[in-house]
């Protein structure tokens, strides 16, 4: 398995041990279950999450560069989730 490191919200960084097909299940596990939350709930508004993940498999870079890597994959699938619902 590959070292990689999923992020919570802004102040969490966890190691973790998966592969990257391992984690893109886990996003999707997670996806769908917020998905499912979501319709069950009573709330006026859809609830989401944008998730951006990256192997860490680079010793040249260093935590807080993985860090900037997955924010700019998170925003990237937030701004096409926004793009999505203009349609």
């Amino acid at each position: 398995m590959v070292s990689c490191f999923f992020l919570c919200p802004d102040t969490d960084c966890s190691r973790i041990n998966y592969d990257k097909q391992k984690i893109q299940e886990l996003a999707h596990t997670l996806l769908n279950s917020l998905e499912v939350f979501s319709a069950n709930s009573r709330v006026g508004f859809p609830i989401e999450a944008s998730i951006g993940w990256v192997i860490a498999d680079d010793p040249g870079l260093t935590l807080n560069d993985y860090i900037n890597l997955a924010d700019e994959k998170m925003y990237s699938e937030k701004k096409a989730r926004k793009a999505e619902r203009k349609i």
